[in-house]
């Protein structure tokens, strides 16, 4: 009902309290359509809460803050490899080098059992299937490299059981210089032990690698974030969450043009990685902090793209 007057005039000393009784209140007192005005105790207390609900409305309800993390600073590519796209790749969701399955894409397939929702399974059947950026614009390729100073990959892996990729060192990601081909910066696995090696190259003569000092455990997600600190001048890897090594002194292959950004890769003919990747960011000038990859791992389950912050 249309509150058409309804006022509390406060009284001057030694009046007594004069209370307006509009409609308003007389349907606040009503129990049903007709019943008037009372001052029943219950007809009173019934009018306050309703009063009370109509000047103090119940709030909206407030979503779980989200503390800050700054990962979108810096964030210059993310794969979610939630579905291949029609040139079966992986769609970049913040920059544009989106992917194409080489040979087909034809070892390429969507998996339930990412991370985060779902993931893209390579099944190692013996070619050289990858996941790879094609034709795309310079600044979009520049970015995967470590010329403008500092660059980081995160990348969550899978490595199914021993015997899923011929001998030697199946790779999961890699950047290269497409018009020379050489690869520069790699991240695979010794098939032998189950240990991770993050390499950097600038030629084919120099490189330094990065040993993690563990073997991953098969069939399991594990969280990978390596890359070069410009300021340091030093690569670094971290592997599940652990504290952060880094190579000696050591300038990297600087921005090209042509580069190139691949999943499923490997070092050798017949020999790509037989596994799972899920849940991919590029920063790019940037080397993410311990703290950083500490929101990424997120106790391991993995953070989403969502809940990234400034």
């Amino acid at each position: 009902m249309p509150i058409e007057k309804f006022a509390f005039i406060v009284p001057k000393q030694g009046q007594g309290k004069r209370v307006m009784k509009s409609k308003l209140l007389t349907a606040l007192g009503a129990t049903g359509p007709n019943r008037p005005y009372t001052d029943n105790p219950e007809h009173i207390l019934e009018r306050k809460l309703v009063l009370q609900s109509a000047f103090n409305p119940t709030p909206a309800p407030v979503g779980p803050v989200i503390p800050a993390n700054g990962l979108l600073n810096g964030l210059v590519h993310y794969y979610q490899f939630e579905a291949l796209n029609g040139s079966n790749g992986v769609n970049d969701v913040v920059g544009t080098a989106h992917t194409t399955g080489t040979n087909g894409g034809a070892d390429m397939s969507v998996n339930a059992g990412g991370i985060l929702n779902n993931c893209i399974a390579c099944s190692a059947a013996g070619t050289v299937n990858m996941l790879e950026t094609v034709g795309n614009s310079p600044g979009d390729t520049k970015a995967l490299f470590a010329g403008d100073g500092s660059v980081t990959l995160a990348l969550w892996i899978w490595l199914d059981l021993a015997g899923a990729q011929t001998a030697g060192f199946p790779m999961t990601m890699s950047v290269w210089d497409s018009a020379a081909g050489q690869q520069y910066y790699i991240l695979f696995v010794n098939n032998g032990n189950s240990i991770p090696t993050w390499r950097m190259q600038n030629n084919l003569s120099a490189s330094v690698d990065l040993t993690w000092g563990a073997a991953i455990t098969r069939q399991a997600w594990h969280l990978a974030v390596m890359g070069y600190d410009g300021t340091a001048g030093k690569s670094f890897l971290s592997i599940d969450n652990g504290a952060l090594i880094y190579s000696g002194a050591f300038t990297p292959r600087g921005n090209s043009n042509n580069g190139s950004f691949g999943f499923f890769n490997a070092l050798t003919v017949n020999n790509e990685w037989g596994g799972r990747n899920d849940e991919c960011g590029v920063w790019n000038p940037r080397a993410l902090t311990q703290g950083n990859i500490n929101s990424l791992w997120n106790g391991g389950a993995g953070l989403p793209l969502s809940s990234f912050t400034a």
